[in-house]
């Protein structure tokens, strides 16, 4: 299928498929029963001279809206994380090490009384709901101990340990899926300037203007994902707030959709020398 160069483009800058997007793409009414101001998105858009991209980046609102909420489920399983699994690892490193012993029991404390646990059946049944537990987080420990030796279950826990050690997994920044919406729009806002130029041929290199992060924030906000930072009376400007929201995540350089931007340019330049020589 032939898809316009105005898809092409946009798909380029935000790393979708050309057909997800071209299946994301609505009527205005669609987006009105959604309760979005389209006159004021188009004004906007306008504003800032991206007209050519109103349909695209409102469809592709409601993409990044629904991965939003996906990323909302799995941060709050990785905060769980975080919580419970060095104390779970730790105490089943207890129980599993052969230099504590091999006479297990349990103690309870309740205010100021305790009750200890000696008899094995019930040792056994809270040891295996620990490893189910753990189960949950490392899905291979979920057959011991019918698949390996204590002695092995011991050096999995070690390697868990470790892992967990070296890495919260939970600690993500709160704003880092804005911040990816963020960059998807420069590049989005700044990539027919950077094509129809030919001094610069690295899109990593090619500079911002002030323009472009007022434009990154006027379109985040209006959907909601930050506040409008040019209503605040703080010190923070639109074009600041975002330049500090870009620089914390600092991964731009290794995207890939860099790479097929400028593939996309190195292109169309060699393209035009061909009609040259052909004319």
């Amino acid at each position: 299928m032939n898809y316009s160069e105005t898809v092409i483009k946009f798909c380029l800058c935000f790393g979708i498929p050309e057909e997800t997007l071209i299946k994301r793409l609505h009527e205005e009414s669609f987006y009105f029963e959604k309760g979005i101001n389209v006159e004021e998105f188009k004004d906007m858009m306008i504003r800032h001279r991206m007209k050519e991209y109103t349909n695209q980046v409102l469809a592709c609102f409601y993409i990044f809206s629904e991965f939003l909420i996906i990323e909302k489920y799995e941060q709050e399983g990785l905060d769980e994380f975080d919580k419970i699994c060095p104390e779970l690892i730790k105490t089943l490193i207890f129980l599993f090490s052969n230099e504590n012993g091999k006479n297990i029991s349990f103690t309870f404390s309740k205010s100021k009384k305790s009750l200890t646990i000696k008899n094995q059946d019930i040792s056994d049944i809270l040891i295996n709901r620990l490893i189910e537990e753990l189960g949950m987080y490392f899905p291979e420990s979920k057959n011991f101990p019918e698949d390996g030796s204590d002695l092995e279950f011991f050096k999995l826990l070690q390697s868990y340990s470790e892992l967990v050690g070296k890495n919260k997994l939970g600690a993500k920044s709160k704003n880092t899926f804005i911040a990816d919406y963020g960059w998807h729009l420069a590049w989005l806002k700044r990539i027919d300037k950077f094509l129809n130029q030919n001094e610069i041929l690295d899109f990593v290199k090619f500079p911002f203007k002030n323009e472009d992060y007022r434009f990154i924030h006027d379109c985040l906000s209006f959907f909601g994902m930050i506040e409008d930072k040019s209503k605040n009376s703080n010190n923070s400007t639109p074009e600041k707030y975002i330049r500090t929201l870009l620089k914390q995540t600092g991964t731009v350089v290794n995207s890939g959709e860099i790479e097929y931007i400028n593939k996309y340019k190195a292109n169309k330049i060699l393209d035009h020398k061909n009609r040259m020589k052909e004319e």
